[in-house]
């Protein structure tokens, strides 16, 4: 017989599945853009950055700029 704590269990798992569900989906739609060539900040991607990097999803600019916050913040 279910119990409180299978209960909340329950809603756990169900929370943890929905944000999984999300993260999918926002992951599916960055793959989107990068298909189409463009960053995601809407850009287009230079081609010749697309030739070197081919699965790149950020322009010059916005890879510069992840770089810098990642130098900043101790993640590169």
């Amino acid at each position: 017989m279910p119990d409180a704590g299978d209960f909340a269990t329950d809603l756990q798992l169900k929370a943890a599945d929905d944000f999984s569900k999300a993260r999918l989906a926002k992951l599916a739609d960055s793959i989107t853009v990068n298909l189409n060539g463009r960053c995601i900040c809407g850009e287009t991607i230079p081609p010749a950055r697309l030739a070197a990097m081919p699965g790149t999803y950020r322009c010059t600019r916005c890879q510069a700029k992840a770089e810098r916050l990642g130098v900043l913040y101790g993640c590169a």
